[in-house]
């Protein structure tokens, strides 16, 4: 069988992926560290590209999340999930039963169904429901315009050190280094 390679590059946002094919391998910029592709993955920030190893089919679902969703979702620090790819199972077992279901399902409809419904439940669940609204005020903005510390700081009346915690808890990462990925990303679409 041939063996075809895909190079993923970085997007800006995080996933969670349904492998609903298997014989996927993937690896990081260098192929020292081949490693199976799990059952259902999540993928946080990527700050370089990966690469998929393909063998015969490839059936993927999967959504695609602002960053900040997974420290809502899961609870743990979205840096946790920066430039891994991280076995869905390890996260969270319900995403294993979500796999068994998607699998067993073959219309798209019914499968995005599912999804959401597992979507809704986390929502629903997450005690993080009133620290969200800051998060998203300040994510809509970040992307409207050129911002420093001292800028947020300013605008938010908050200490500089809880500017940092925010930006370390819910997008992954210092604000210095938030500020480059934001060129970076930028700078891909050009």
């Amino acid at each position: 069988m041939i063996k075809r390679y895909e190079t993923i590059l970085p997007k800006g946002n995080a996933e969670i992926i349904f492998n609903l094919c298997g014989n996927i391998s993937y690896f990081g910029s260098t192929a020292d560290n081949k490693q199976a592709f799990p059952k259902c993955i999540i993928n946080g920030v990527n700050d370089s590209p990966f690469n998929l190893v393909k063998e015969g089919e490839q059936v993927f679902l999967g959504i695609q999340l602002n960053v900040y969703a997974l420290k809502y979702l899961f609870n743990i620090p979205v840096k946790e999930f920066n430039n891994n790819i991280i076995d869905g199972k390890l996260v969270c077992k319900k995403l294993d039963d979500l796999w068994y279901q998607i699998s067993n399902e073959f219309s798209f409809e019914k499968q995005t169904m599912l999804v959401l419904k597992w979507v809704y439940e986390k929502l629903a669940a997450s005690k993080h429901f009133i620290d969200l609204n800051p998060i998203l005020h300040l994510h809509s903005k970040l992307h409207l315009n050129e911002f420093t510390v001292k800028s947020l700081r300013s605008e938010y009346n908050y200490s500089e050190r809880h500017v940092r915690r925010l930006f370390n808890n819910w997008f992954g990462m210092n604000v210095e280094s938030f500020i480059q990925y934001k060129k970076y990303l930028k700078a891909l679409h050009l």
